[in-house]
């Protein structure tokens, strides 16, 4: 019924690889008569919208929310980058793919999903956190993410003018 719903209503329930199948939705208490939780992201923090009987209620609840069509939006708007396609979109923006030596080869970028659509990840430093900027498919598009980002940019840009005499870090240049 809950599908049904989200169809009358043009939305989309967000699958996710969790226990409850569903972007936003955890599985808190089994056996009891409500045992799915929804929640979003607002303001840095969780949120808990309420408790459901099934995972598709507590996506419903989501996916009306103001993050859940967000993110649907989101996810709906732009296919993933190739490799190629975001080395060529850094280079057209005048940004740096800063090259490093990790197992995804660019500075900032972890690949921690193997096997899923989107195992790249993208992290910065901001404010002394770990911030996660996303989920990519390629690890040249989580790197092209980092450059964007204002961290990113001041990387670059203390790299190359960098007046401490250490070699500035390797830079990808697209082909």
């Amino acid at each position: 019924e809950a599908r049904q719903q989200a169809q009358a209503e043009g939305l989309t329930l967000r699958l996710a690889d969790n226990s409850a199948g569903y972007f936003g939705v955890g599985l808190s208490h089994p056996g009891k008569p409500k045992p799915y939780q929804a929640y979003v992201r607002r303001g840095g923090k969780n949120v808990h919208l309420g408790s459901f009987a099934t995972a598709e209620e507590a996506a419903l609840c989501v996916a009306r929310s103001p993050e859940g069509q967000a993110a649907a939006e989101r996810a709906a708007a732009a296919p993933p980058l190739t490799s190629e396609e975001a080395r060529q979109q850094a280079q057209a923006e005048g940004l740096t793919l800063r090259l490093a030596d990790n197992s995804a080869g660019y500075f900032g970028v972890g690949l921690s999903h193997p096997g899923k659509p989107k195992p790249y990840q993208a992290y910065v430093r901001r404010g002394g956190k770990n911030v996660h900027l996303g989920s990519f498919a390629t690890a040249e598009e989580a790197a092209l993410c980092i450059a964007r980002s204002p961290e990113g940019r001041a990387a670059a840009a203390k790299a190359a003018v960098s007046i401490t005499g250490k070699s500035a870090p390797r830079q990808a240049k697209a082909k």
